[in-house]
């Protein structure tokens, strides 16, 4: 009877505590080296849009603000059919990194997305 006691108990410490212990003592005594890449990857950044032309500026600036490299990332505004100047808002940013992608109909943000 005391033996299933002290396994009971030690199925019940053992994952919590014996078994992260033992992971912890081996990765201190046998560290796993991460290679790191000198390599940025290329973002690109999809904004959906549809009549968002009271905010499309400060969403389109905050993402060319962001501390990316310049030749890294892309951002690609998807204007929906949208009829209140969105398009002209967007068009209006010399940024190269700025795209406009108009499409006409109102098909939804899944569409603009996966098209």
């Amino acid at each position: 009877m005391e033996l299933l006691l002290w396994s009971c108990i030690f199925l019940i410490v053992y994952p919590y505590a014996i078994y992260p212990l033992v992971m912890r003592l081996i990765g201190l005594v046998r560290p796993k080296r991460v290679k790191r890449s000198a390599r940025i990857p290329t973002v690109s950044i999809l904004i959906p849009a549809y009549n968002e032309a009271d905010c499309i500026a400060a969403t389109v600036q905050n993402k060319l603000d962001q501390y990316y490299p310049a030749d890294r990332m892309q951002i690609i505004v998807i204007s929906d059919g949208s009829t209140d100047g969105t398009d002209e808002i967007v068009k209006s940013f010399a940024d190269p990194r700025v795209t406009l992608l108009r499409r006409e109909g109102r098909e939804g943000k899944a569409a603009a997305l996966n098209d």
